[in-house]
């Protein structure tokens, strides 16, 4: 490959010569790899987890108007159908002290129930 810098008057100012290079292609085609996550298990009867990529969190929506049951709120969710629960997870840094034993946690987590 190689880049060639022209001035007003069409004469060559520059060149470059790029010996290593390499191309890819992007397309839609591929067919998804075995650890792609399936989301349909986040759609219920009534509401549907939604992720907003605005704010990198995840809300729960009305699935007949659409609208917000609960604001994108939740870092990491995980619905755990058997149960009919969601897992709501939640960044807070805390450090408990157990006898000599400091112990820091970086989430909190909550239940709700689908």
């Amino acid at each position: 490959m190689e880049l060639i810098k022209y001035n007003d008057q069409g004469e060559v100012v520059s060149e470059l010569d790029f010996n290593t290079h390499f191309s890819i292609k992007v397309g839609g085609s591929a067919k998804p790899s075995d650890n792609s996550k399936d989301y349909s298990s986040y759609i219920f009867k009534d509401f549907e987890w939604f992720f907003d990529p605005n704010t990198e969190r995840w809300g729960l929506r009305n699935n007949k108007d659409g609208l917000q049951t609960i604001a994108p709120t939740f870092k990491d969710i995980e619905v755990v159908e058997e149960l009919q629960w969601t897992l709501v997870g939640l960044p807070k840094s805390r450090t408990y002290e157990w006898e000599r034993t400091s112990i820091r946690m970086d989430k909190v987590y909550g239940i709700v129930d689908n």
